[in-house]
């Protein structure tokens, strides 16, 4: 799915089974990227034991935070991110990602009323972000 189309289809049926595609496509990436989370996740414990044991064994050593980031207008620069900062954008992705979802299913389930009318329509959905924003339904 592309961030921002026109669709057309000929029958609600059609639009919902676009919808299902959309969804389960979506869920297949969260599935995947959930998983990367935990591996992430598992190498920040195994570097935090690490740390920790140099520090009981070299009291002087401190880790140093990073400086490897620069904001941009709508973005942010990091250079040899940390698994740290790595996680951090992996769960704003993945909490954007279960917004979509979550509204994804909503503008389904509110539309198979719909799917009672076997004649011929006309529908034409625009996205955005990969979201249904206007139906348009013509006879």
């Amino acid at each position: 799915m592309k961030s921002t189309e026109i669709r057309e289809y000929k029958s609600p049926d059609e639009l919902l089974v676009a919808l299902d595609e959309d969804i389960n496509e979506l869920r297949k990436l969260l599935a995947d990227n959930l998983r990367k989370l935990e591996d992430m996740r598992r190498r920040v414990d195994q570097q935090k034991l690490i740390k920790q044991t140099l520090q009981k064994i070299f009291p002087q050593y401190r880790a140093a935070e990073p400086r490897n980031a620069i904001e941009l207008r709508e973005a942010q620069l990091v250079i040899g991110p940390t698994v740290e900062q790595e996680i951090e954008a992996m769960e704003e992705v993945l909490d954007l990602m279960n917004r979509k979802l979550n509204i994804l299913l909503s503008i389904r389930k509110e539309l198979e009323v719909l799917s009672q009318y076997k004649s011929s329509l006309r529908i034409v959905v625009y996205y955005f972000d990969g979201i249904p924003r206007r139906i348009h339904i013509s006879y």
